[in-house]
């Protein structure tokens, strides 16, 4: 078992090391592969009318000059 600190250094050592190209790609892909998986099973079945979902949640501010 790793000790608490040691895992904290590697979690700031990651943070602040640049991605390379074939890491990017690799995370890019799990992302792709995941929102696949999730399209194939039917969404998310606890929003049944997503466009009424994002109006619902939807922050909306007044426009500068435009209203009150």
């Amino acid at each position: 078992m790793r000790n608490d600190k040691k895992l904290r250094a590697d979690a700031a050592a990651t943070a602040c090391r640049p991605e390379t190209p074939e890491e990017h790609a690799a995370r890019l892909a799990d992302a792709v592969s995941a929102l696949e998986e999730l399209a194939m099973t039917g969404g998310i079945a606890s929003i049944p009318d997503p466009s009424a979902w994002q109006r619902d949640i939807r922050e909306d501010r007044p426009l500068p000059g435009r209203g009150n």
